[in-house]
């Protein structure tokens, strides 16, 4: 019995096997290595099960001749589906930084309310290393102010060259940014955002003073192309 158990371990010794140490990277899901732990301790914090990630995409009317609808694309990456919206700030806050060092992104999507207004995204993690390689894997697209996504890229592009910013959230019609580093003018940077987003002040902010306000407190960007 004792030769048997011998030979058992020698076999497995032979075998190259290893035990998986708690910070192995693994393929959790569709496209992403990332170690396991990030994946549960999100799963435990919004009490969500990881699914497969998938995207609001268009694609041709079957009824209405010219017209567009959206439906739901699979795509690479996981998904923790409708959390309330103060807790997925706080996944963000807590684990952007280990996502992005596992050469992935987490970013929040879209934003859903209930039957009372309260507000909810789902959190993602995709198969992404940068801020410009999210907006055009979500496929940000301000088709009724006629920008493409490479347009929308460009003007973030522009911006970190005067200060150091991290968009969190990302839609077909929507981005939010976390500024990171102070810009030289928050009065230049609301005309240039009002400038590029009418809509932050058309259909948000009550005025220009109010948008700036905004800026300084809360160091955040938003644009929501209506």
């Amino acid at each position: 019995m004792k030769r048997l158990a011998y030979l058992i371990v020698i076999f497995i010794l032979s075998c190259g096997y290893q035990k998986p140490s708690n910070g192995e990277k693994y393929r959790a899901q569709d496209g992403i290595e990332i170690n396991p732990n990030i994946i549960s301790e999100i799963s435990r914090l919004s009490t969500k099960k990881p699914e497969k990630n998938s995207v609001i995409r268009y694609k041709p009317s079957e009824t209405i001749p010219g017209a567009f609808e959206t439906y739901d694309s699979i795509v690479g990456g996981t998904k923790f589906k409708y959390v309330s919206e103060k807790l997925a700030y706080e996944i963000i806050d807590k684990y952007f930084q280990n996502v992005k060092d596992s050469k992935n992104y987490l970013y929040l999507t879209n934003l859903d309310f209930d039957g009372n207004y309260n507000s909810y995204y789902d959190i993602v993690i995709a198969p992404v290393t940068d801020q410009w390689e999210l907006i055009k894997f979500v496929g940000t697209e301000p088709v009724n102010y006629d920008l493409t996504t490479k347009d929308v890229i460009n003007w973030f592009k522009e911006r970190q060259k005067e200060f150091d910013f991290e968009i969190i959230v990302a839609d077909l019609d929507r981005i939010e940014a976390k500024i990171e580093t102070e810009p030289k003018s928050y009065k230049k940077l609301g005309k240039e955002i009002y400038k590029f987003c009418p809509d932050v002040i058309d259909q948000g902010h009550s005025d220009m003073g109010e948008l700036i306000e905004f800026l300084k407190s809360s160091k955040r960007m938003w644009f929501w192309w209506d």
